[in-house]
């Protein structure tokens, strides 16, 4: 079962040693051969090895599971590193046994990178915010300055009429002066405006950005929620069962049933007509197709589409087919393929 699940996993014992590890497990953690007695802590470079000991030893020491979100793999390499998700629990087995740990994987290295962006762009907003209030509150201390100064050019007025005669020159320099300080107050109240209008923009921007982290939490929720259902449908559905890609018909896993009719050979990312042949295969892809396109399930009835190589009619198959959408429900991003042997009428 570890073999061929799709998540990484790692069994130890209390020393550290590796019991068991599958290939998934191999390429995310970067594992090459395994010896007897391996030290798991050892064998996975760039692993922060204090961090890793404390969680082991702690989940074999309370009995409890342990987990690292974000654990930084190559941290020499300045932040360009894989990020991994570790899950540390022990294995139920019978009384008087040694313990056992169950260390699964999990590569995070694109939802931690998101996440830094986000961060950045947040504090550049935060940055901006900042810089618009200080700019505000230079603007509101010259406003204060122009509205004092209007204020003295209005008594200077009063005073100038009693002497409009005599200052008439005067009065008019005043008057010049007066309407240059209403031109500024205007520059300058439009220039508020603006600000003003900036600062709701970065605040709908932030509000953008706050839904799609909400969104990417919920679309990385249901994206493991999905792998979960099909591991276990694979793994335990006593017929055929294989599923493909609903754009190209190109197969994306099959079951351990499947995978004994096809021996040694790897099928996956293999489009459909590579794989089945025989008289009637144009009759099932095009089931197929139908299946994708109307997003409904399809059922076929004896026909010959084999995998046996040597010998294409040498069985017929009976085929469901099962659209599955994605989590908005409009588009079919995948289809199931139930398959059984029928003898030919």
């Amino acid at each position: 079962m570890l073999r061929y699940a799709n998540a990484a996993v790692v069994i130890i014992d209390r020393q550290y040693r590796i019991l068991t590890i599958n290939a998934t497990a191999r390429r995310l953690l970067g594992v090459r051969d395994i010896a007897y007695d391996q030290d798991f802590l050892h064998t996975v470079r760039g692993m922060p090895y204090q961090e890793m000991r404390r969680a082991i030893d702690t989940c074999f020491r309370e009995h409890t599971t342990m987990n690292l979100p974000e654990v930084e793999l190559d941290q020499l390499s300045e932040g360009s590193g894989r990020y991994v998700s570790f899950t540390i629990m022990l294995m139920q087995v019978e009384q008087g046994a040694p313990e056992l740990a169950v260390i699964t994987a999990m590569d995070v290295t694109d939802q931690v990178q998101i996440k830094k962006r986000l961060e950045a762009v947040q504090r550049e907003h935060a940055e901006l915010v900042s810089d618009l209030s200080a700019a505000n509150k230079r603007f509101g201390a010259m406003n204060k300055e122009l509205q004092d100064a209007n204020e003295e050019l209005q008594a200077a007025n009063e005073e100038l009429m009693l002497t409009q005669e005599e200052l008439q020159a005067t009065n008019e320099e005043f008057e010049a002066t007066n309407e240059e300080l209403q031109a500024t107050n205007e520059e300058l109240e439009t220039n508020n405006e603006e600000l003003q209008a900036t600062n709701e923009e970065l605040q709908t921007t932030n509000d953008e950005l706050t839904a799609r982290t909400s969104e990417l939490q919920e679309l990385a929720k249901q994206h493991r929620l999905d792998q979960l259902q099909l591991a276990s449908v694979l793994e335990r559905y006593p017929h055929y069962i294989m599923v493909l890609n609903a754009d190209d018909l190109t197969i994306q896993s099959i079951n351990p049933t499947y995978r004994q009719l096809l021996g040694t050979r790897d099928v996956n990312g293999l489009p459909m007509s590579e794989v089945f042949n025989g008289r009637q295969v144009d009759n099932l892809l095009k089931t197929l197709k139908t299946a994708a396109r109307e997003s409904a399930t399809l059922n076929t009835g004896p026909i010959f589409a084999s995998v046996d190589g040597d010998n294409p009619d040498s069985a017929q198959f009976v085929h469901t087919v099962v659209p599955i959408s994605d989590a908005s429900g409009s588009t079919v991003t995948r289809l199931f393929l139930y398959s059984e042997k029928a003898e030919e009428s």
